[in-house]
């Protein structure tokens, strides 16, 4: 809960942490206290130190903060609740990162300071009832994107029968056992794709949720483009409040206004630019093949806002993972489509044309979106480093990540910003 506290004619916040503690954690803070000790503080109703400067000013001395990220991947979540600048109030935050792909670890320690992260590297389910379960305990935020495949609407749908399911399903079976509260986070947030609403899994989660008195919202279909991002990508969302943090505000409505899509593309001006190096194009076998199928992006003016279709793990591997981009001297070879809610597809002037004849023609104006592209329509900047890593495997990582935007206002809202 979130307290104001006036002090010197101003308001002061402090953070009141009262979830049950491990006795060892307890043990810990207390340490930390008497360390703190020799400073000259004034203590409020509530316990916490209001800490008085030399020009008679006060600050509020709070506990350090712990996120525990499983599935982790490339550290979207980690980005997203350091962009949503919940934690202003917080001394310290300290990140436990938990994930099975050696690559997308690598991702995350050249991103991020390591010094406060505790990173654990192999198979959730072997990690529960050993490293992780000592943790939970000491979570503030437990975040979690699991994996999205066995929900996915062109997956086969198996939800619990999908072997990719079980380090859910494990995770809540831990919650289930234990013999106390103790061992559930202050605050979970939990993203996949839609249709994991229908799951057991699902079920599973709320029902163990509501029987420890958790305060939950839930998020179906949210989409980068509802806050104004031109790029779609809805997914379900879930996050729950522990009860003494009180129930969630209610939520604000505010104005939204579309971006351009071009405000994200690499300029050529730039000769490094990876966009501008011919390596993004077409082979045009592919477009003879597949061209009416692509879901194309143009931005021949700015008269109409345009959006990229969600961009997937495979993008650039299949033409179905993700949108095209249609150079402005392209246009004419696009028309929306009324029958696919009214994306662009390319069409043929000449009826007579042949599809190898039309494929040579268009192939110069079509190319892929970069991975650095990509990035940025899903909230990272330009300085996140992925080492030299190929493009593939930076299209996999990034269609296996969140979108940053969308995870950061979420993040607001569950800490009731």
């Amino acid at each position: 809960a979130v307290h104001e506290i006036m002090s010197n004619g101003r308001v002061v916040f402090v953070v009141v942490t009262s979830a049950p503690v491990s006795l060892e954690f307890q043990k810990r803070r207390r340490r930390r206290r008497r360390s703190n000790s020799s400073s000259s503080s004034a203590k409020n109703n509530n316990g916490s130190s209001l800490i008085r400067s030399n020009n008679n000013t006060t600050t509020t001395r709070v506990e350090e903060f712990t996120h525990m990220e499983l599935f982790s991947g490339i550290g979207g979540m980690r980005l997203a609740l350091e962009r949503s600048n919940v934690l202003e109030h917080y001394d310290d935050l300290k990140c436990v990162a938990v994930d099975n792909n050696a690559i997308a670890n690598e991702v995350y320690r050249r991103n991020f300071d390591m010094e406060r992260t505790v990173m654990l590297e192999g198979n959730i389910e072997s990690m529960l009832e050993k490293s992780l379960m000592s943790l939970f305990a000491k979570t503030d935020l437990l975040t979690m994107s699991p994996p999205c495949q066995p929900y996915t609407r062109t997956g086969k749908k198996e939800h619990g029968n999908d072997k990719r399911s079980t380090a859910l399903a494990k995770i809540i079976d831990t919650f289930e056992s234990s013999s106390s509260c103790v061992f559930l986070p202050k605050r979970i947030l939990v993203e996949n794709v839609v249709g994991f609403e229908n799951g057991k899994e699902r079920e599973r989660l709320i029902a163990l949720l509501e029987k420890n008195s958790y305060f939950i919202k839930e998020f179906v279909g949210l989409s980068p483009e509802d806050i104004g991002m031109p790029c779609k990508r809805p997914r379900y969302y879930l996050i729950a409040r522990a009860f003494e943090l009180g129930p969630f505000n209610e939520p604000k409505t505010i104005a939204i206004e579309r971006r351009n899509i071009k405000e994200f593309l690499s300029s050529t001006a730039d000769d490094n630019e990876e966009e501008h190096s011919g390596s993004l194009l077409l082979d045009v076998k592919k477009i003879e093949k597949y061209w009416r199928f692509f879901d194309i992006v143009h931005c021949s003016d700015g008269s109409e806002i345009v959006s990229a279709s969600t961009f997937t793990s495979g993008y650039a591997k299949t033409v179905f993972s993700g949108s095209i981009l249609l150079d402005e001297s392209g246009i004419e070879f696009a028309k929306k489509d009324v029958k696919a809610n009214n994306a662009f597809r390319l069409i043929k002037r000449d009826s007579e044309e042949t599809d190898e004849d039309f494929a040579a023609k268009v192939q110069p104006h079509l190319r892929y979106f970069s991975p650095r592209e990509i990035c940025r329509l899903h909230g990272y900047e330009d300085g996140f480093n992925f080492g030299e890593l190929s493009e593939r495997k930076k299209y996999k990582l990034i269609g296996n990540g969140i979108s940053v935007s969308i995870v950061s206002n979420v993040l607001k809202y569950l800490f009731n910003k």
